[in-house]
């Protein structure tokens, strides 16, 4: 079956877009691009992708998204902040097992890459990434001391 789409059809499917798209409060500019883009006979697949993942960015832009928890003025953000405070900051038995994990496979990880870059550069080329390595580990090390620090005075003030 072949069908046609007359213009009073797609003025009506585009309506229909716009009033779905104004409902979930997409940004009045992504709308009105996507429907010029509709309206552009040289517009491609890419244009829409294009725009379908500039609407979809907006949607996890969390600094512009309200994440709601049990109906509560908090953040579902602060919540996810805390539980991430726990794993690395605290050693209380909730995280014992993540924590472990994480030490052991990044321990593993650093070994792969040395062995790897080894093998395919030479051994200098190990010892380099070797080091680079604890480099980087002691930069994270001491952002993530730093943020700990940051939040306990947070949770201090607040309590």
């Amino acid at each position: 079956m072949n069908w046609q789409m007359t213009d009073d059809d797609f003025e009506v499917l585009k309506g229909n877009i716009q009033k779905e798209l104004e409902d979930i409060k997409v940004s009045p500019l992504h709308i009105l691009e996507l429907l010029e883009t509709f309206d552009n006979p040289y517009s491609t697949e890419e244009d829409f992708h294009s725009i379908l993942l500039r609407i979809f960015n907006s949607f996890s832009d969390l600094d512009s998204t309200k994440l709601y928890f049990n109906n509560s003025r908090k953040n579902v953000i602060k919540y996810v902040e805390d539980e991430i405070y726990k794993l690395i900051c605290k050693s209380n038995k909730e995280y014992s097992k993540e924590r472990t994990s994480l030490v052991t496979k990044y321990e593993t990880v650093i070994t792969l890459v040395s062995a790897s870059m080894s093998a395919k550069f030479g051994i200098e080329s190990g010892l380099i990434s070797g080091i680079v390595s604890s480099v980087l580990l002691t930069i994270i090390k001491l952002g993530k001391n730093a943020w700990c620090i940051r939040k306990t005075d947070t949770l201090k003030g607040t309590q």
